[in-house]
């Protein structure tokens, strides 16, 4: 019943995925050391 809640969802979500996909990019880089 808090829509705050539910309305940061999103945003969450979307901060997660980038820093997977960030986490994702800087293992590359360095694996191609």
């Amino acid at each position: 019943s808090k829509p705050g809640l539910f309305a940061n969802e999103p945003a969450f979500i979307w901060f997660d995925l980038q820093s997977t996909v960030m986490n994702r990019n800087y293992l590359q880089v360095i694996a191609r050391r």
